[in-house]
């Protein structure tokens, strides 16, 4: 069992880590759908001082 806990975290995963680059989005030439990807507004710390 101690085994286990000596592969570290990302041996304990239930899917694997995959990183997908913008760059290999645009060069499948898949059609993205962004209408989705709305940013909330900031709250008022974030916002700039004049």
């Amino acid at each position: 069992m101690s085994a286990k806990y000596q592969r570290g975290a990302a041996a304990n995963r239930q899917h694997p880590f995959v990183e997908v680059l913008f760059s290999d989005i645009t060069e499948s030439r898949e059609v993205l759908n962004l209408s989705e990807l709305v940013r909330e507004p900031l709250p008022p710390a974030f916002q700039q001082l004049s």
